[in-house]
């Protein structure tokens, strides 16, 4: 199995959440076409493969962006203290 944009929209779509332009470039960059293993055979990843590197891949960026939203609110500047 290979990730299609088909494949991304619906996860969008699952999980409710917006997915940055970037995310979807890099992860069909990484996961769109087969890859060569170390025997040198051609391979492409498996459903499970493909479904947990985009899982693993928007779990990092929202807690990055929990992380970032937790910071500004919490710092003098996000709290509205002059």
């Amino acid at each position: 199995m290979v990730l299609t944009k088909k494949y991304l929209e619906e996860y969008q779509c699952n999980t409710r959440r917006p997915i940055p332009d970037n995310i979807v470039k890099n992860l069909l960059l990484k996961l769109e076409k087969p890859f060569i293993d170390d025997e040198g055979h051609i391979r492409e990843y498996s459903e499970q493969d493909v479904y947990e590197q985009v899982r693993k891949t928007f779990q990092r960026y929202f807690e990055e962006v929990e992380f970032l939203l937790n910071c500004i609110k919490n710092s003098p500047l996000g709290s509205g203290e002059k």
